[in-house]
């Protein structure tokens, strides 16, 4: 007589519905999303680090716990403004080392074995991304204000850093735009005494960390998704760039036709070449996913058209 299985009790069998009926929901869901969130390219993100040089200027001026608190700050904030731009599907180097714990990232399968030694290559990432700084400056200057003769102390924070952007699948570095910012508070002092809001000046740090994260990520989104015309309706142009893609309204963006590939005959490198200047668009309302702009220079703009951000500069003081 043959062995026969004994009966699954009941409360082994709903589990095992359960399960499969979560399942079943699960990828029901992930089918019923929409196209544009099973498409987004996936962004390796590296933790941010200072060049070893500035780590070694800073730790003799010891400043070196100011500039830990920025980068640290800046590294998280990066996370969050590069989410806002809702163009990517985001793996944090940082993040990974923390959710594995100890494990080996080229034995978990999350990392590409063969490159787990790199910063930032995961498996399945399209774009991979770098950010080093390369300049911290902390300034406390003392003034006297002439008009009303009284002192003050000026504090000043400039921060550089660069950001490339590598093509995670061939390691091309597809560009490496470096960002400045600087934020500047004055202190007056009342009465031989100093302000009760001085704590005000603590506050400067991690707004410059927020902003440039936001400048690096906007930078990024920039070289993986030009800012492109998708619609034209007579003097009105709609972008595909919205709201926490660093567009905003009033500001004038010029247009240039769309870019083409050319590939140089000495080395055989494809140099993607920008088109040529057509006109100027000043942004009038952004949306989550959209903006919309006026054509106020140019009568060739058209579907496809590629937009340059306005350029800022840090006025030396």
């Amino acid at each position: 007589m043959g062995y026969t299985e004994p009966p699954e009790p009941p409360t082994t069998m709903k589990i095992r519905l359960n399960q499969s009926w979560i399942a079943a929901a699960a990828l029901g869901l992930l089918c019923a999303l929409p196209a544009s969130a099973q498409k987004k390219e996936v962004l390796a993100i590296g933790k941010i680090e200072p060049t070893k040089a500035l780590a070694e200027d800073m730790q003799r001026k010891n400043r070196t716990i100011e500039m830990r608190r920025v980068i640290e700050a800046m590294d998280s904030h990066l996370i969050s403004a590069l989410a806002q731009t809702r163009k990517f599907t985001l793996v944090g180097r940082s993040d990974l080392a923390d959710l594995l714990k100890e494990q080996d990232l080229g034995d978990s399968g999350i990392v590409d074995a063969e490159s787990a030694a790199e910063k930032g290559k995961v498996k399945g990432a399209k774009f991979r991304l770098v950010t080093t700084v390369d300049s911290f400056l902390e300034e406390n200057v003392e003034q006297v204000f002439a008009a009303t003769g009284r002192k003050g102390t000026k504090r000043r924070f400039q921060l550089s850093a660069q950001a490339k952007v590598y093509d995670a699948s061939t390691g091309e570095l597809l560009e490496a735009p470096n960002v400045q910012i600087e934020k500047v508070d004055t202190i007056i002092v009342n009465d031989g005494g100093p302000v009760s809001d001085a704590k005000r000046t603590d506050d400067l740090m991690p707004a410059l960390a927020r902003e440039m994260a936001e400048k690096v990520a906007h930078r990024v989104v920039d070289v993986a998704f030009p800012v492109k015309v998708i619609d034209v309706e007579d003097k009105t142009v709609t972008l595909n760039r919205g709201d926490g893609g660093g567009i905003k309204a009033g500001e004038v963006w010029t247009v240039f036709g769309p870019s083409r590939n050319i590939t140089d005959p000495d080395t055989g490198a494809v140099i993607k070449r920008k088109g040529r200047l057509i006109g100027k668009i000043k942004i009038v309302s952004v949306d989550p996913d959209s903006s919309q702009g006026e054509i106020v220079e140019g009568d060739g703009i058209g579907v496809g058209a590629i937009l340059n951000r306005p350029q800022e500069t840090i006025q030396p003081k």
